[in-house]
């Protein structure tokens, strides 16, 4: 059996750590200087070097003849005896313990009872222990005294993916050492240096896809780069994508290109036809969310698309907002297809009918954020009337239509309403691409609102009500005034709701 590439290139040495600098200066400097602690607590997401570390701290300090590398900071020389024990995996001295499976109190009390026994090999004697933050309290409470003045042989090192969870008193027992997430480019260069010592004919644009997908974490993009080793030739995007079941992120970029080109029929049709051949969606709204940061960061005159060149910032985040609740949906959503549908269609309706819209109103963006409240006068000058913001509160026929609206859903949906009640009507627009905006002051208010299926109820309501088909939009509001009762409203609000 083939030994994982995680496992067979796991870092030997401080110089081969990726995207760790910081932790590896710290933890260098501290062996210089002989300022080694008793306990540290290194977090941070999974795949990202916490085991690593915590495995080249137990080789350095049990070190027969430590050597200074190109930053003349010592670093295990891989040669004495304890070196090439550790490597083989025969060191007596570095107990690793899997806290998932190993979380009680009796298994502390184990620990409690060893760490006074001496290392037999080396100066120190390490105990790794890994998902810490899956310990019971009890077992938590046992461990503190030990933490806090274990032997002076002993050296506890502590390793979670979930700070959050770990006890402030544990916490402050330790030096805390974060771990980040790679930087893509980073990894991608990691990538290309593995698969020229696996003799691969890897591509930059392929490193950079595996590095997109694996996020940040070193030990997915090796996993990933195994999986597709198998494959002979040049391990390009077309290879990689086939395999891995996704779509090319080129290929998202024409998607979006034909969404700015008003193409919305024939870009749901691509869509549909992606889903048919069983991509994964999830990777793919990922990689539209990548492309539009992308846009975002540039210039337009920088932008390597002349159709995505001129659209402006707060199209772009409007368009990731949209596609930021397709990938929050999808994970649950029977039909993982319509929240792409749904994205698609409404980046369109940003891209191509801003320009008409910027005449007729005045978007929430343009007051100053203070004051963020808005109204809606009605204009009788067309036949067609307009609605735009142009003063402090609603006019009487559009605060009539509010109440109807809430009186017409309260019947079908007492959570609705009652989210409506202490919501504000913001806008209402008419033309091509009619739609009313309502303003919520909490995120959970606003999610409720854009949920799918109460979408369709309250869209419903509005067509019924005047007989056009307007798109509800939510978005948060808050005012200075508002700003000291927000915690009193919040809880008013949310009895409101529990007892509808």
């Amino acid at each position: 059996m083939t030994l994982t590439w995680y496992r067979k290139w796991r870092p030997q040495s401080y110089a081969d750590v990726v995207g760790q600098d910081h932790v590896v200066l710290s933890l260098q400097r501290a062996l210089q200087k002989n300022l080694i602690g008793h306990a540290y607590l290194f977090c941070g997401p999974r795949g990202v070097g916490k085991t690593t570390m915590a495995r080249l701290l137990a080789k350095s300090v049990n070190c027969l003849s430590p050597i200074n590398d190109d930053r003349n900071l010592p670093s295990p020389c891989g040669n004495c005896q304890n070196c090439q024990a550790f490597d083989q995996g025969n060191i007596l001295d570095v107990v690793e313990i899997d806290a998932a499976s190993n979380r009680g109190i009796d298994d502390i009390r184990v620990l409690r009872e060893k760490v006074h026994l001496s290392p037999l090999q080396g100066k120190f004697k390490i105990y790794i222990i890994d998902e810490v933050h899956m310990l019971t309290k009890e077992a938590f409470n046992a461990l503190l005294k030990t933490l806090e003045e274990p032997p002076v042989h002993v050296i506890m090192i502590l390793a979670t993916t979930d700070i959050g969870k770990v006890p402030d008193t544990i916490i402050s027992r330790c030096q805390r050492f974060d771990f980040h997430l790679i930087p893509n480019s980073v990894l991608a260069n990691y990538l290309l240096s593995v698969s020229k010592k696996e003799k691969l004919e890897l591509t930059q644009g392929g490193a950079s896809m595996l590095a997109d997908v694996a996020s940040g974490s070193g030990r997915d993009a090796l996993s990933l780069l195994q999986q597709v080793s198998v494959n002979d030739g040049i391990l390009d995007e077309s290879i990689i994508s086939d395999q891995l079941g996704f779509v090319p992120p080129d290929h998202v970029k024409q998607m979006l290109e034909l969404a700015a080109l008003d193409e919305k029929n024939k870009g749901l049709m691509v869509w549909k036809e992606w889903f048919n051949k069983g991509i994964d969606p999830e990777q793919s709204i990922r990689f539209v969310l990548r492309i539009l940061s992308d846009l975002i960061n540039l210039a337009p005159s920088n932008r390597d698309s002349e159709i995505l060149a001129n659209l402006t910032i707060d199209q772009l985040l409007g368009a990731s907002e949209e596609w930021g609740w397709a990938l929050r949906q999808i994970r649950f959503h029977p039909e993982p297809y319509l929240p792409i549908a749904i994205a698609f269609s409404a980046t369109v309706r940003l891209w191509v009918n801003s320009d008409k819209n910027k005449k007729s109103s005045i978007t929430q963006k343009q007051i100053p954020v203070v004051e963020q409240k808005f109204i809606a006068e009605n204009h009788k000058n067309n036949e067609t009337s307009t609605l735009s913001v142009v003063s402090w509160k609603p006019g009487d026929k559009e605060q009539e239509l509010w109440s109807k609206f809430i009186d017409d859903i309260k019947p079908r949906n007492r959570t609705l309403a009652a989210v409506l009640q202490n919501a504000q009507l913001l806008e209402i627009q008419n033309g091509d691409q009619p739609h009313l905006v309502v303003g919520v002051r909490f995120p959970f208010h606003r999610d409720r609102l854009q949920e799918i299926k109460n979408r369709v109820i309250l869209e419903n309501s509005l067509k019924n009500l005047t007989g056009v088909d307007y798109q509800l939009r939510c978005n948060l509001v808050v005012s200075a005034a508002d700003s000291g009762s927000v915690r009193t409203d919040l809880l008013e609000a949310t009895k409101e709701i529990f007892a509808a």
